[in-house]
């Protein structure tokens, strides 16, 4: 049970190896079983402070590791975890910046994003609707083809299974995107 912060460090710093992730689920689901709301938000904060990190440094390489944990966790903190990410990744995708803003702001955030929907914490046809959206505000709009790419990259299968109209609205969406510095990504996203 990971009774300390530095506990808590020690598991999550584990998921980057995967062999590991079935003892620390376990170790994890009784942490949160003995310890409720307060160890789940605990494993929260480690887990988001280092795969959302701004600091490459001390970001991992590959955040795939970290999140594929969540898949096994018992259903209630499975469901806490959903609850809990959503509003965090929004609220750093949302931030107000320029169309030609430097994407090594939004790149990791984004990449986070699309393995969510990879692991189905994020509805597909939820992560759609959001990049729609967001393609629209032109202050989100780098955000929102970063997104959209890293999504294409990692759930290309999984987009292209939404309902034809959630699917179309995507299209609809991508179309107002005509800046020149999104011209690679929207070769990437076409093919």
């Amino acid at each position: 049970v990971a009774n300390t912060d530095k506990d808590m460090k020690t598991l999550v710093d584990g998921l980057a190896k995967v062999e590991n992730h079935k003892q620390i689920a376990e170790s994890l689901n009784m942490t949160f079983d003995k310890l409720g709301e307060k160890g789940f938000q605990r494993f929260f904060d480690c887990l988001t402070d280092l795969v959302l990190n701004n600091d490459p440094r001390v970001r991992p390489p590959s955040v795939s590791p970290y999140l594929q944990i969540v898949k096994l966790l018992n259903d209630k903190w499975y469901q806490a975890m959903r609850k809990a990410v959503t509003p965090k990744l929004l609220k750093l995708l949302t931030v107000k910046r320029p169309v030609d803003v430097d994407r090594q702001e939004v790149l990791h955030v984004s990449d986070v994003f699309a393995v969510l929907v990879q692991i189905e914490l994020v509805a597909m046809s939820g992560a759609a609707t959001t990049i729609a959206m967001l393609l629209q505000k032109p202050d989100n709009r780098a955000a929102a083809v970063t997104m959209l790419g890293k999504t294409v990259n990692k759930c290309g299968q999984q987009l292209l299974s939404l309902e034809p109209k959630e699917l179309q609205k995507l299209r609809d969406a991508f179309e107002v995107v005509h800046e020149p510095c999104f011209e690679y990504d929207c070769n990437y996203i076409r093919k």
